[in-house]
């Protein structure tokens, strides 16, 4: 019943202006700072591993928009030769990455990011390979057969190909890409370090500001 709903919610319209914005939102929102006494400890470890997780995440999607052509060659090389879908499931990564640096709830939060991403990708993904073979015929379905879904393969890559193209990952929107992950690093940097210490009372909005940000003086001059 779910799955036959979901065409009619318009998958992109789902994802894109209501579950990834609330997403962001529960991330933002959820993400406390580390403090000293949490160096070294499981909450320390677990956001230090989300952190690598989602910077992993975002390579692979760089990686695989150097590569793809959409609607013009079938991509079967680099990131493709090991999974069919590889922009996805660095999509996965990341939110995943993300949620674990959230603190409190980040096993939570992984948990609902999951399981939101099962509930959307699985009919996207199954949606986009009709259209694939409809558009690559027999090529597609060898692709198929030797190229898993989603997890990647760590054998011996299934296909070959044109290789990483800058002007290619330009093309696909990269720079695009780059400059929204940075800008979310950015405020959830601000959240940690400003934001959370001034709600909790530890210190005023200036104050936090000033000894959150203080060490970047150095670059305008300032003593």
């Amino acid at each position: 019943m779910a799955a036959s709903l979901i065409p009619s919610l318009k998958l992109n319209d789902l994802r894109l202006k209501l579950i990834f914005p609330v997403y962001v939102l529960i991330v933002l929102a959820s993400h406390d700072p580390v403090f000293s006494s949490d160096v070294g400890s499981f909450t320390g470890i677990l956001q230090d591993v989300g952190l690598l997780v989602a910077a992993a995440g975002g390579a692979l999607r760089l990686w695989s928009l150097g590569i793809i052509h959409k609607k013009v060659e079938l991509a079967r090389s680099g990131p493709y030769a090991r999974t069919r879908n590889p922009l996805y499931l660095g999509t996965f990564l990341m939110g995943l990455g993300f949620a674990f640096d959230c603190e409190p709830g980040g096993l939570w939060i992984a948990a609902l990011f999951a399981g939101l991403f099962l509930f959307i990708y699985r009919q996207k993904i199954r949606e986009e390979e009709r259209k694939l073979e409809q558009r690559f015929g027999d090529a597609y379905r060898a692709y198929c057969a030797a190229v898993p879904r989603f997890w990647p393969t760590l054998g011996r890559a299934g296909s070959t190909g044109p290789g990483f193209s800058w002007s290619r990952m330009v093309e696909n929107k990269g720079i695009a890409f780059v400059g929204w992950f940075l800008l979310f690093l950015l405020a959830k940097d601000f959240m940690a370090g400003v934001v959370w210490p001034a709600i909790d009372g530890r210190v005023d909005f200036s104050g936090a500001v000033l000894a959150h940000y203080g060490h970047l003086r150095i670059f305008f001059g300032a003593p």
